[in-house]
C-alpha cells in the first residue's frame, strides 16, 4: 500500500504510478501477461497540489452562469467558508492535471515496450464528486467537482453520484472513438476481464456480467439483471435504489 505524497511536486499520486510503471516493467522479464489496479487519491480531499501546478490554470476563472442549480449550491457553500471559488477551480484542476500527466506515464511505457496494442487499459471513479464538508475535509472549498449537469453526487443516488466517466483502450479489439449508451458498473469488471484472457468461469455466482460484447462495440444492449445500490448513510434520503432498465427506483 502506497500512500499520497503531498510534497512531491509532480503530484500526490506520483508515487503510486511509479511503482506500478516498475510493476509494468519487472513483468517483461519472463513475458507473462500481468493485471495492474491503480487505485489513486486523486480527486480525494484534501486536493491540495504543488503551487507551480496550481500557476499553470492561473488565467482560469468561473462563471458561474456555465453551470447547474447543484454546482452554485457548492460554490455558495465556498464562499461562505471563505473561499474563493476561481481558486479553488484553480487547485482542482491542477490536482487532475497531475493524474491525467501520471496515466501519461503508463501510456509512454506501454508503447515503449510494445504492449500498447493488446493491452487493455480502463479508466472509471467509484463514485461521483464530492460534497464540500467543513467539518471532515481539508481544504474544502477546493472541492470543485461538478458532474456535468448531473444531479447529485459523492454519498447520494442521484445520477452525479452514481453515473461516472468510464474509458477503455484495447487497440487491438477496442474501435477508437466509439461511444455507448448501454449500462455498466464496477462488479462488470471481474467476469468480464476473465472473458477477455479466456477464463472460464461461472458466472452466476458473480452479480456483475460479462460485457465483453460492449466494450468491443459488437453489441449496445440492455442488462439481463436489475442492478441494486444499498448504502446506509445518514446523509441519504434512500436506503437502497435499484436501476431496471430506463427507471430507478428509490426506496
Amino acid at each position: 500500500v502506497i500512500g499520497p505524497t503531498h510534497k512531491d511536486p509532480r503530484g500526490r499520486d506520483s508515487a503510486v504510478f511509479g511503482a506500478a510503471l516498475d510493476f509494468i516493467e519487472d513483468s517483461q522479464h519472463d513475458g507473462r501477461p500481468f493485471y495492474l489496479n491503480i487505485w489513486t487519491h486523486v480527486a480525494h480531499s484534501p486536493v491540495k497540489p504543488p503551487q507551480h501546478l496550481v500557476d499553470i490554470f492561473a488565467d482560469v476563472t468561473v462563471d458561474r452562469s456555465d453551470f447547474d442549480d447543484h454546482m452554485q449550491h457548492k460554490f455558495d457553500e465556498a464562499e461562505a467558508l471563505g473561499g474563493d471559488i476561481d481558486d479553488g477551480m484553480r487547485n482542482y484542476l491542477a490536482d487532475l492535471y497531475a493524474l491525467d500527466t501520471q496515466i501519461g506515464w503508463i501510456l509512454d511505457t506501454l508503447d515503449r515496450l510494445g504492449l500498447a496494442e493488446n493491452t487493455v487499459l480502463a479508466f472509471s471513479a467509484d463514485h461521483g464528486a464530492a460534497p464540500i464538508l467543513e467539518d471532515s475535509q481539508s481544504h474544502p472549498t477546493n472541492m470543485m467537482g461538478y458532474a456535468g449537469g448531473l444531479r447529485g453526487g459523492k454519498h447520494d443516488f442521484f445520477e452525479g453520484g452514481l453515473r461516472e466517466p468510464f474509458l477503455i483502450r484495447w487497440p487491438s479489439q477496442v474501435p477508437a472513438g466509439v461511444t455507448s449508451d448501454s449500462v455498466v458498473w464496477g462488479m462488470d469488471w471481474l467476469p468480464t476481464v476473465a472473458s477477455m484472457a479466456g477464463i472460464t468461469i461461472d458466472e452466476s455466482r458473480f452479480e456483475g456480467e460479462d460485457v465483453t460484447d460492449i466494450f468491443t462495440g459488437k453489441s449496445n444492449r440492455s442488462r439481463y439483471n436489475p442492478l441494486v445500490w444499498k448504502f446506509p448513510h445518514k446523509n441519504i434520503d434512500s436506503k437502497m435504489v435499484m436501476l431496471y432498465d430506463d427507471c430507478k427506483f428509490h426506496m
